[in-house]
């Protein structure tokens, strides 16, 4: 599936039953939105990784980062199905070649971002609890990362000082698995598996306000998706 719609950041073409479009909001910039097969009426359109552990279980996107490099917000609904001793749950993972972590977020223990060859870890303890859904929004602009949780911060403990410098181009993004290649690598001990909804990838570092009034949007609207003319 490929588009020509105005203001999207990322053209794919992927054998995968999805659509993107643009968000009409008052902070629109990019807004990635897909439904998965088997969701159908009015329900909301999700994204869903079987329970049943497998490797094969990913989407994969080729995607231009080149108007992110220095900042972006990446932000989602989630409900996890993994238990809760697990720490391998990774959602969304960008790698290069020679940078498998050059964007890693995850529904447990850290996230990871590296920015001109340096490794930045971000560190965060608040529980996700499995079979519940979940409002997550990582926010970055070189030299500042917030991370929410149902539009609440999170603290982060970074282990080498706030994220500088720009994001590496090149690269895969993988839903669903952990890279430790582009576009392969991948460890059945790291993986997810729930639902994704409504992921959003904006041009831009979002406001804490911006976080907050857009999950309460985002719960209002339900099944709703705002498509730019």
């Amino acid at each position: 599936v490929s588009t020509q719609s105005t203001g999207i950041l990322l053209r794919l073409s992927v054998s995968f039953s999805f659509s993107i479009f643009s968000m009409k909001a008052p902070l629109t910039l990019l807004v990635l939105l897909w439904s998965a097969a088997g969701v159908s009426g009015n329900q909301d359109k999700l994204l869903r990784f079987p329970k049943k552990l497998s490797t094969g279980n990913y989407l994969l996107l080729n995607p231009d980062m080149s108007s992110v490099q220095e900042e972006l917000s990446v932000c989602t609904w989630l409900k996890k199905q993994l238990d809760q001793s697990r720490k391998g749950v990774p959602w969304f993972s960008y790698a290069v070649p020679g940078l498998d972590n050059a964007i890693l977020l995850k529904a447990a223990a850290h996230l990871v971002l590296i920015s001109s060859g340096v490794y930045f870890n971000m560190g965060y303890s608040t529980t996700i609890m499995r079979d519940e859904w979940y409002h997550l929004c990582f926010t970055w602009k070189s030299g500042a990362a917030d991370f929410y949780i149902n539009g609440v911060p999170v603290q982060l403990t970074f282990s080498a000082g706030q994220p500088t410098g720009q994001i590496p181009l090149g690269g895969t993004l993988v839903l669903g698995q952990e890279q430790d290649s582009p576009g392969g690598g991948f460890d059945r001990n790291d993986l997810f598996a729930g639902d994704m909804h409504q992921l959003n990838v904006f041009k831009r570092k979002l406001s804490f306000e911006e976080v907050t009034e857009n999950v309460l949007q985002w719960q209002m609207d339900g099944a709703q998706i705002f498509v730019a003319p």
